[in-house]
């Protein structure tokens, strides 16, 4: 009689631990994987990461700088990039430097700067701009990817848990060029 009932304390104790991950992936957070080079210098393939998809769900509003997790299109893939634009601000690509809004970016976290030009173009309402820090080896808004709707953005990364020896936790860098003056306007 004893064994039986050591049987169903483990079964039971297996049902609770898969319901408690089970929410813990959809509500809280989840592991994901780096797969690729457009993230380089950043983030590099075969690196862990833990990605907090409870604040956006509370209510954190996506920020530009915020390394984010997304499904590419209507498939299971997942791609990681930066968020570059909001929704309604205007994008351009000119002279190897990204503007947002007549602000050029500073980018201390980029591979290279990007080659080639992207014409000056507004992010949809509910939708972000997102490229890769490996600019020139990248898909992502100014490709395939295009404007990401905000349904596709699953969560932003928040620590780099593997390899160890770089792990870090990911802040928010400042990104806007301080002028003194306002950027020209684009009406």
């Amino acid at each position: 009689m004893e064994n039986k009932s050591d049987v169903r304390e483990i079964i039971e104790s297996l049902a609770i631990a898969v319901l408690i991950v089970t929410f813990v992936t959809v509500f809280v957070g989840r592991f994901c994987r780096v797969k690729g080079l457009s993230m380089e210098p950043t983030l590099y393939t075969g690196e862990w990461l833990w990605t907090d998809k409870l604040g956006y769900l509370l209510g954190r509003p996506i920020k530009r700088g915020d390394i984010i997790v997304l499904k590419y299109k209507d498939t299971k893939e997942k791609y990681v990039k930066r968020v570059i634009g909001l929704p309604g601000d205007k994008v351009e690509i000119r002279d190897n430097a990204v503007y947002v809004n007549g602000f050029k970016l500073k980018e201390p976290y980029i591979k290279e700067p990007p080659f080639g030009d992207y014409t000056l173009t507004e992010v949809p309402p509910n939708s972000y701009f997102v490229m890769g820090d490996n600019r020139n080896q990248s898909d992502d808004s100014r490709g395939s990817v295009g404007p990401v709707p905000r349904e596709k953005i699953e969560g932003r990364a928040v620590l780099r848990l593997w390899p160890i020896w770089r792990l870090k936790i990911f802040t928010l860098p400042k990104i806007e060029e301080e002028y003194e003056f306002s950027p020209p306007p684009y009406e």
